[in-house]
């Protein structure tokens, strides 16, 4: 389903919008405006050098308060809509996420979180020097419009540890001209841990604290105890903000996600939008094309075994100048054809093959239609498995094939594993341009049909039950499960506890209602 906004849809008209609708429940946004913390990118080094191991002072590890603060920092509202990278540095440094992370979804930061705590430390020394060219690589693949931060979480241990060693000195220059050449800020958590050789100068200085200072950033130098917790914030000049300001409210449109099917390849978007409506992505969807002060243009997500899509400008014709003709032509209508192509999802084979997938059920054999633009019998693969083809025309073929787990299967011409999304498919396996289409798996049939028993409801109240709808979930419900969770049986003295039931989400009711 694609979804598209106007004058009669999301937020308009004000008294009938989609908000709180069952419509909007299929839908990857809610119709209100959407709050913008950023879209940055971020680069979040953390120390793991051997000296993070020593004591600090509280009972633990200098490295446990540099991971406690790193999930901090994920979990505040300042990086929630940020793309962010983990790297870890030591004697070199590392990428730990394998690319940026988009912070607005829940489940990425749940398992960045995780990665997080599994941090041990490596290398025999501290290279501040090395973390900051492996940040640098990763900026520079990155779209060039969107800001950049680097924060640095480390025991402050850079300093030079024998004469001769200049590493503190090449972190200082490569650190100078990543602000200065390329304007990205630069931020320093220094965990406060007893004083050693690597973390003071020999004039009693902080190697830290004076690494911020020859940069220009003294004011983004924090230093913390043991058990504090740090709060980093991005400020702007004044003046700045309101060029920014004055330049994202021009309706440009930029790609938040480029590594999507719909935005892959498509660098910049030339024509402008003079209006949108207002809506904000649910936590699991991809926010793919916003404006500047990040108004969600295209966001789409997977529900259940389809796609959903939503196109959120105005109807084309904003302030009453048509706009729409510029940005539904030429390269920029790519974003569009490339939205319907994704929601129909019958674009990943190639061009030679053309596939007729219906809606399988799981261990009943599903009959697959290939039309083929060349000669001789294709090779496709199910799962990896080789699909047995039969010819039945001139250039047409039919398989069939059984599923036994329910869910998205793959079809493709390379034997790829079948559990991987679209996104993570080429990158994982290492095969660029690899065609391949999704195989939706259904339950069973006779899950299909089942519904409520219409004698349940006489069943409920004749045993001295209640029957609740909707509305009393989280008002009667609770109230009486509190004064009557436990009843006596007088025949029995027998003791029984009352609970809500929870219906099986796979199987469709009949009755929004809750049962005790």
């Amino acid at each position: 389903m694609v979804v598209i906004g106007g004058g009669s849809s999301f937020d308009f008209p004000a008294e009938y919008t989609y908000k709180d609708t069952r419509f909007e429940e299929l839908l990857p946004v809610t119709s209100e405006p959407s709050s913008w913390r950023g879209g940055r990118n971020v680069v979040l080094m953390l120390d793991v050098s051997p000296s993070t191991l020593q004591s600090n002072g509280v009972g633990g590890r200098v490295l446990d308060e540099i991971l406690s603060n790193a999930v901090v920092l994920l979990e505040s509202d300042l990086l929630k809509d940020a793309r962010v990278n983990v790297i870890t540095f030591g004697s070199k440094g590392q990428d730990i996420t394998n690319g940026f992370v988009d912070m607005s979804k829940e489940s990425n930061r749940l398992w960045l979180d995780a990665e997080i705590r599994k941090i041990s430390p490596t290398g025999d020394s501290t290279s501040l020097e090395r973390g900051l060219m492996t940040a640098r690589t990763l900026l520079k693949e990155q779209e060039n419009n969107s800001e950049a931060d680097i924060i640095i979480v480390s025991d402050g241990g850079i300093g030079n540890i024998a004469e001769g060693d200049l590493r503190f000195e090449r972190a200082i220059q490569c650190a100078e001209n990543l602000h200065e050449n390329s304007g990205i800020g630069i931020h320093f958590v220094h965990i406060h841990a007893p004083k050693t050789t690597s973390q003071v100068t020999p004039k009693g200085q902080y190697y830290a604290e004076l690494f911020m200072n020859k940069i220009g950033l003294s004011q983004n130098y924090n230093r913390i105890e043991p058990g504090e917790r740090i709060k980093v914030s991005f400020s702007k000049n004044p003046e700045e903000s309101e060029e920014l300001e004055n330049e994202y409210s021009s309706g440009s449109i930029v790609v938040y996600d480029p590594k999507h099917f719909i935005t892959r390849n498509i660098s910049d978007i030339q024509h402008d939008i003079l209006g949108y409506n207002e809506v904000t992505p649910k936590p699991e969807a991809n926010r793919l094309v916003i404006t500047r002060l990040g108004k969600p243009i295209i966001t789409v997500w997977r529900l259940g075994l389809g796609r959903v899509a939503a196109i959120t400008t105005d109807n084309g014709n904003g302030n009453g100048i048509p706009w729409a003709a510029s940005l539904y032509s030429g390269n920029d209508s790519l974003i569009i054809t490339r939205t319907l192509n994704w929601a129909v999802a019958d674009t990943e084979m190639s061009e030679g093959i053309q596939l007729e997938v219906p809606d399988l059920k799981m261990s009943q054999p599903g009959r697959i239609l290939i039309t083929t633009g060349g000669t001789g019998v294709p090779e496709l693969y199910f799962d990896k498995k080789p699909m047995e083809i039969t010819s039945i025309g001139n250039n047409m073929y039919e398989s069939y094939v059984t599923a036994n787990t329910f869910g998205l299967h793959k079809i493709s011409e390379t034997p790829l594993e079948a559990n991987l999304t679209e996104e993570l498919m080429s990158e994982v396996s290492g095969v660029k341009n690899v065609s391949w289409r999704p195989a939706a798996v259904n339950r069973p049939d006779e899950y299909t049909y089942v519904g409520e028993n219409f004698l349940f409801r006489t069943a409920i109240l004749e045993n001295g039950g209640k029957i609740y709808t909707k509305g009393d979930v989280y008002s009667r419900i609770i109230e009486d499960a509190s004064i009557s969770t436990k009843k006596k049986n007088p025949d029995k003295g027998l003791l029984y506890k009352i609970f809500p039931c929870a219906r099986f989400p796979d199987i469709p009711a009949l009755h929004p209602a809750s049962y005790i």
